[in-house]
């Protein structure tokens, strides 16, 4: 049983919408792990997501962008230290475990 709260076809409709993007409209203002999950949980929070919308879309990003396990640890530590609700840490903590190492 999976306890992961993203479909692959999810993953890869994400990855898709970014692909189709042409290269001058890709933002790279936000330069580590730990600043994109921050700004997507500001934005999220901003609309009124919830705990398991805000857990669920964490896990939507880090996925589709294929992080490494050390990447999501240092971003989660990062987000802990910074007073990040213990959902999203949680959530971050799970995937690290099933996510690659680094090569």
């Amino acid at each position: 049983m999976s306890t992961s709260l993203v479909s692959v076809a999810e993953v890869a409709e994400l990855k898709a919408a970014h692909e189709a993007q042409p290269p001058g409209d890709v933002d790279t203002t936000l330069e580590t792990p730990a600043e994109v999950v921050a700004f997507l949980v500001h934005r999220l929070r901003s609309i009124g997501a919830d705990e398991e919308e805000l857990a669920h879309d964490v896990e939507l990003v880090l996925r589709a962008a294929e992080m490494e396990r050390e990447s999501i640890r240092a971003a989660r530590d990062t987000l802990a230290a910074l007073g990040y609700g213990t959902a999203i840490t949680k959530a971050m903590t799970a995937l690290a475990r099933k996510a690659k190492p680094i090569r």
